[in-house]
């Protein structure tokens, strides 16, 4: 009734203010500037941001493979759109699909919302999550096509987390949601602690999606994350280097079921702190090497924060990591 009393007087007539807003004493909260930080990193890592219906159908979680123990809406305006989600995935992924169809040749997105799961009260549990999806081939990629795979969901999830949070998570093989590929597919860990996974979308599940070709997913649990950084703190800088490093390669042939991760982790380990890096820089695989079994030269940066490194005491030091190596992980030293 005012909007037609308006209409007939003419809206003209009705004087415009601009309201009184009093900023809260508290401020923006910590938790709403983390996921700030969190949007502008991922655009940052090249990815579009997507915005979905929070209402989905029990069949798109039901095709999806994730929970379908869902808040049900009272009253639906469809059945397309009768329950929360329980998940970014069928919304993200459809949006994928649809970029297909419309002959997209490279699809890089992101969602940052909440899902849903019901519970005793009368109020359903939300949580935060950011969501990830690449689908297509890489764009300027040289040589012949290349889809996107696992290491290219790793890189986003480092990207982001470096920016956004200042430490560069691992992933490590461990059990992930049913909808992903068991072998392509990993855990995010941040101080030692899950905080989401990545990985390629099972094939069957990708089929009832509808998505063409290999379909990397990841998801990181936002206020977990929010969490370790208040607990954490920021990263602290330290002075430049006041004596000079040293560098060892060492190279092993070692069987397959050892990552180099793991190994690199153990001789850093190994090195009792005067590693300052080590890095993978070489991998080999061919008919000289035996069934099962790669060749890994991994580069040693050693460094005394207190004094200046002798021969003698990093040869000890190195032979000490081969040694590990030979131990461990039944290499042998070449």
């Amino acid at each position: 009734l005012i909007e037609e009393v308006a209409r007939v007087r003419g809206y003209e007539e009705i004087p415009t203010a601009v309201p009184r807003v009093h900023p809260s004493e508290a401020g923006t909260s910590g938790l709403l500037k983390f996921v700030d930080r969190l949007r502008e990193a991922a655009m940052a890592s090249g990815l579009y941001e997507a915005v979905n219906y929070g209402f989905v159908s029990i069949d798109d979680l039901r095709k999806a493979r994730v929970s379908t123990d869902a808040v049900p809406l009272a009253n639906p305006l469809s059945e397309e759109r009768s329950v929360m989600r329980t998940s970014l995935l069928p919304g993200l992924t459809a949006a994928a699909a649809r970029a297909q169809r419309r002959g997209a040749t490279e699809v890089r997105l992101f969602e940052l919302a909440r899902t849903f799961r019901p519970t005793d009260e009368t109020l359903p549990r939300e949580n935060s999550v950011l969501a990830i999806t690449l689908a297509g081939e890489h764009a300027g990629w040289i040589g012949g096509e290349q889809s996107f795979d696992l290491y290219d969901g790793k890189g986003v999830i480092q990207a982001i987390l470096a920016r956004a949070f200042g430490r560069a998570p691992k992933l490590i093989i461990a059990e992930v949601p049913s909808f992903l590929h068991p072998k392509r597919s990993a855990i995010v860990t941040l101080a030692s602690r899950p905080v989401g996974f990545v990985g390629e979308i099972h094939p069957d599940v990708g089929d009832d999606l509808e998505l063409v070709g290999r379909v990397i997913y990841a998801e990181l649990d936002v206020e977990l994350l929010y969490a370790l950084s208040e607990e954490l703190g920021p990263m602290q800088a330290r002075g430049l280097p006041r004596y000079p490093a040293v560098t060892r390669d060492i190279a092993m042939l070692v069987r397959d079921e050892f990552s180099a991760g793991e190994i690199a982790d153990a001789l850093r380990e190994a090195a009792k702190g005067l590693a300052e890096s080590v890095r993978l820089f070489d991998l080999y695989r061919g008919d000289q090497m035996p069934d099962g079994h790669r060749s890994l030269a991994f580069r040693v940066t050693y460094r005394d924060p207190e004094g200046t490194l002798t021969d003698k005491r990093v040869d000890k030091v190195h032979a000490s990591l081969a040694k590990l190596a030979s131990d461990r992980f039944e290499a042998t030293i070449r």
